[in-house]
């Protein structure tokens, strides 16, 4: 049966308790131990119970919350979460500025976090095509012996030159992220 005023009016406040007097839909008046009444609209969106705020009474009558209630209603019938509303319809945020300059600044943050995103990183931005036991050389030994004390010696031909760049442009990838 739904709620008329003079039902809600006359509740008194109970010490240490919140009372709650329910209309219909799952709106109800939410009657805190200090008196205040709050409008509240109990729904499910995604299996998850939430509640959502019409206002308080008397500022928000029973038609205004009820009507609050029937768009939040709608809403969620549209698969739209009634919380979430945008504040300005069109375009909120503009970019104003050279979008040549923004280009170029966030393809540098893109770099300086790279070594985040990117486990061999320096064999992906070098121009030299490393072999996969220089590979495995610089990430499976040399990188995970920090600091690094002891001379790169190997059989000639095998590449020290490749690795020993490797290994200088992935420290300077990580530790560009330290100084930052």
């Amino acid at each position: 049966m739904p709620l008329t005023e003079l039902q809600f009016k006359n509740v008194k406040p109970q010490p240490g308790k919140t009372v709650r007097l329910f209309d219909a839909r799952g709106l109800y008046i939410e009657i805190s131990e200090t008196g205040r009444r709050w409008w509240r609209l109990k729904y499910r969106y995604v299996g998850k119970e939430k509640r959502l705020s019409h206002g308080v009474y008397p500022e928000t009558s029973l038609k205004e919350a009820r009507t609050r209630c029937d768009e939040a209603s709608k809403l969620l019938s549209d698969g739209i979460e009634p919380r979430i509303e945008p504040v300005e319809f069109g375009r909120p945020w503009s970019f104003d500025e050279d979008g040549a300059l923004f280009r170029l600044v966030s393809e540098a943050s893109r770099i300086r976090l790279a070594h985040l995103f990117g486990p061999v990183l320096a064999v992906h931005t070098s121009l030299v095509d490393p072999l996969p036991h220089q590979i495995t050389a610089l990430y499976e030994a040399m990188l995970p012996r920090q600091p690094f004390r002891f001379l790169l010696a190997d059989a000639p031909g095998a590449g020290k030159t490749i690795m020993a760049g490797l290994l200088i442009k992935e420290l300077i990838a990580v530790t560009a992220e330290f100084s930052s």
